[in-house]
């Protein structure tokens, strides 16, 4: 899974703007692209919060796959380009820095804590989700929607993620 989110990109409301991917056997198998309603104090809690609600779609996915397998899943690779976002589920108590963090969000700590997915640190340029949260220049479009859409996957090279390979140009 791939999570993104674009902190106040609204110039009129201050929104923040989030995107997550979940791929499955290198495909995009869902996705969710949205504006916040509300406005969002930093970019690690938009980015927290974009990571809690691709996990709710991914408990559903990961129910799915138990019944038709018969299996549990392994944990699920979740992509963050922001190390904040990544150390926050292992922090025992919220900081008086957090405290912003809406207390539904803490879904995620539980996820990790459960074992459904594991927090990975991705590169910004090889983010999948940063396609659904802002303008991107042509040859990174064109590369993440060459992946989406399956017309091109990437190549075995020094740099790989979780199964995901990417190129080493």
């Amino acid at each position: 899974m791939f999570t993104d989110s674009d902190w106040a990109t609204s110039v009129d409301t201050r929104c923040s703007h989030g995107c997550y991917v979940i791929m499955f056997a290198c495909a995009a198998i869902a996705h969710r692209n949205k504006s916040y309603k509300s406005v969002i104090l930093s970019s690690s809690a938009a980015k927290y919060y974009e990571a809690s609600e691709g996990c709710r779609e991914l408990a559903y996915i990961r129910g799915i796959l138990k019944d038709f397998y018969g299996a549990e899943c392994p944990s699920t690779p979740t992509h963050i380009d922001n190390q904040t976002c990544i150390a926050m589920p292992k922090m025992p108590v919220f900081s008086e820095k957090q405290k912003h963090i809406p207390l539904r969000v803490c879904h995620l700590c539980e996820c990790c804590s459960n074992k459904m997915v594991e927090l990975r640190p991705i590169c910004t340029r090889f983010e999948i989700a940063d396609i659904g949260t802002k303008a991107l220049p042509e040859p990174a479009f064109v590369m993440l929607c060459n992946v989406l859409f399956r017309t091109h996957y990437f190549q075995r090279g020094p740099r790989h993620v979780s199964g995901v390979l990417f190129f080493t140009r």
